[in-house]
């Protein structure tokens, strides 16, 4: 067995792992994923730093996972507005992790993600 990723961007192919939070099972996939049919919901690196971006409560958390698993589906950006702002999400996550950005606007993009999402769920 190989040896676990020690960060998101690490995982080469699919990783099963068993949440206690969610009580169930769930894979970690590289984002270019495109191998066989898995038997739990998949989850890329990019999908665990929105979640982890927006934390959620354990229901709401629970609840995107539901839906994942029932209709196996994948967090994505439905409106005009949602896909701007993780286009700003993701290029503001790249420049932090290259050591510039502003964290604190980092922390707003991802507030506004979650009230845009929230936004989206009412509807």
């Amino acid at each position: 067995m190989a040896p676990a990723p020690l960060s998101l961007g690490q995982v080469a192919g699919p990783l099963k792992i068993r949440s206690r939070l969610l009580g169930a099972e769930l894979w970690l996939v590289p984002e270019d994923y495109a191998g066989p049919a898995l038997d739990a919901p998949a989850y890329t690196a990019a999908e665990c730093r929105l979640l982890v971006a927006l934390q959620p409560e354990a229901g709401q958390l629970r609840a995107i996972h539901l839906v994942k698993e029932h209709f196996a589906g994948e967090l994505v950006e439905d409106e005009a507005e949602a896909g701007e702002l993780l286009a700003r999400y993701r290029l503001l996550e790249k420049e932090l992790a290259a050591g510039g950005g502003s964290e604190a606007e980092f922390l707003r993009l991802a507030r506004r993600l979650g009230q845009t999402l929230d936004q989206s769920e009412e509807q």
